[in-house]
């Protein structure tokens, strides 16, 4: 076969594979374009040449690629990186190979493919790596893959407790390059992007069994050397568990996330490898068996459930009853609840709960509950599936859903409001009244209620509790209350376990409270069907 035959056929396999041809030089300058760059990039292949490559990415990606240019050696290939191109937005599966005796020229090829950090994830600003909602995704892929390869995979925790003695010696800019290169670093090491940083000085990586975490971690070292004025770096810490379990790969992803965000809030400290590496497994091994445990109580509608009446301050008449869970592990329904969302079972939680409550309503005993009151975690707001089966039940059980009310939670933030208002609004339209629950607890309940159109707020129990003794909590009340009434907005007081407490309350414009002095959660039969 002649040159040019060898060639075509080259070229011939190279776009079948991809789209993009490129080759440049180990600083990224593109010596050769052919192919769609229009699709991959937004620019033709005849106005690339020339051009600086990482400039058509985002800059959150631009580490990564000069890396994998700059480190890549002859006989060496890397990739596929998953990279964002600036002008389309759109993803890009990039891989590159670097011959024996070319003059440092690498090869590179670029295919169009979904992105790994969906829309709505954010990226850390300092180090390029993925937060955490997207690192679920991301781990939950990558076991995907690695199951079907064989490979196995890896998870591997990274702590630097050293990494504010380095940044008062290297400086803002010093550090800043060094976060850049260390996230780079990781990024080129993960399986599918699943790499990210969880706190200040915790990063976590999912990797193959072929990379080396000791060295990894040496190489952050050196990358900070090379930063630090007095070279001495940073010492980083390092375990790594091997992922072997009998669970799928989603339920072993939640398990992983668990057990990342528990090392995430763990209090900051040097521990040795060995301590870290049993701590992992230890912790890994506990969330994979509690994972199971509440799976199963979900599942097997092995759940109790109690509810307690809401009345009218002025009347004593019941309004309502919250419906609440009860779990038979022993922990608190609020732990269980948290422990969920952490994992992603809350969306089945909740669904299970709301079958329950339809089932109540659609038998009730005399003298029980007519209508209820449910929980609806702000992960599950903002969980389309969960709302579409929502609303398909409420649409078979129309005599009921006006008696089926929401309270949304603040356990776990809700990050896109305009989103979680349009769920909403799909709510109301169906019959259901929507509240927020817990209202004063966390930091963003007024940005929620400036955001969310919504029926009505539970008051936090803490502002009640503390209201009889503290002028300033009756005063905040006060507010909270005119706030409502300008934005007509029914108010619930919850933790009403004094006359003392209903009478302020009633005073100041709360029309319902919830409380012992009202009523202790009761416990409710199973109903005969779910």
């Amino acid at each position: 076969m002649d040159l040019a035959s060898q060639r075509n056929r080259f070229l011939a396999f190279a776009f079948a594979a991809s789209d993009l041809l490129i080759e440049c030089s180990a600083e990224g300058r593109i010596l050769f374009a052919a192919g769609a760059g229009d699709r991959c990039l937004g620019v033709l292949p005849e106005d690339l040449e020339g051009e600086n490559l990482h400039t058509f990415f985002i800059d959150a990606d631009q580490g990564l690629l000069r890396r994998a240019l700059r480190t890549l050696k002859e006989g060496q290939r890397f990739g596929p990186l998953n990279l964002t191109a600036r002008a389309s937005n759109q993803a890009v599966a990039v891989s590159g190979c670097r011959m024996l005796g070319n003059d440092g020229i690498v090869h590179l090829t670029f295919s169009r493919g979904a992105p790994l950090i969906r829309s709505g994830d954010t990226r850390d600003a300092e180090t390029g790596l993925a937060d955490q909602s997207a690192l679920a995704q991301a781990i939950s892929e990558g076991l995907s893959d690695v199951r079907q390869t064989g490979d196995g995979a890896q998870l591997s925790l990274f702590s630097i407790p050293d990494l504010d003695d380095f940044t008062s010696r290297a400086g803002q800019g010093g550090v800043r390059a060094f976060l850049a290169e260390a996230g780079a670093l990781l990024r080129a090491q993960a399986i599918f992007d699943a790499a990210a940083r969880v706190a200040d000085d915790r990063f976590t990586l999912l990797h193959g069994k072929g990379v080396n975490p000791a060295a990894v971690a040496d190489e952050i070292s050196a990358i900070a050397r090379l930063l630090d004025p007095q070279g001495r770096g940073v010492s980083p810490e390092h375990g790594t568990i091997t992922i072997d379990s009998h669970l799928d790969d989603n339920d072993a992803a939640q398990a992983l996330i668990h057990t990342i965000s528990s090392f995430a809030r763990a209090a900051s400290g040097v521990q040795s490898v060995h301590s870290l590496n049993e701590a992992m497994d230890q912790r890994m091994r506990e969330s994979m068996a509690r994972l199971s445990s509440l799976k199963r109580e979900i599942l097997c509608k092995a759940m109790r459930f109690v509810a307690q009446p809401v009345v009218e301050l002025a009347t004593g008449h019941v309004r309502h009853h919250e419906l609440l869970s009860r779990f038979g592990t022993g922990r608190s329904p609020h732990d269980e609840v948290t422990f969920a969302e952490s994992v992603g079972l809350i969306f089945d939680l909740d669904d299970a709960v709301i079958a329950h409550a339809y089932a109540y309503l659609q038998a009730p005993m005399a003298g029980g509950p007519q209508s209820l009151a449910v929980n609806l975690s702000g992960r599950s707001l903002l969980h389309a599936p969960l709302i579409d089966a929502l609303l398909t039940r409420s649409a078979a059980n129309r005599p009921l859903r006006e008696r089926l009310l929401l309270e949304i939670t603040e356990s776990h933030a809700i990050t896109d409001l305009n989103s979680a208002n349009a769920q909403i609004a799909r709510l109301r339209a169906a019959g259901h009244k929507v509240g927020l629950d817990d209202f004063g607890a966390g930091a963003a309940s007024f940005q929620y209620l400036k955001a969310l159109d919504i029926d009505f707020v539970k008051i936090d129990g803490a502002y009640v509790r503390r209201m009889t003794d503290s002028a300033r909590e009756q005063a905040m009340l006060r507010s909270i209350s005119a706030l409502a009434r300008e934005l007509s907005i029914t108010l619930i007081a919850e933790h009403v376990e004094t006359r003392e407490q209903a009478n302020l309350l009633s005073a100041m414009g709360v029309a319902l409270g919830q409380g012992f002095l009202f009523g202790h959660a009761l416990p409710l039969p199973e109903p005969r069907s779910v």
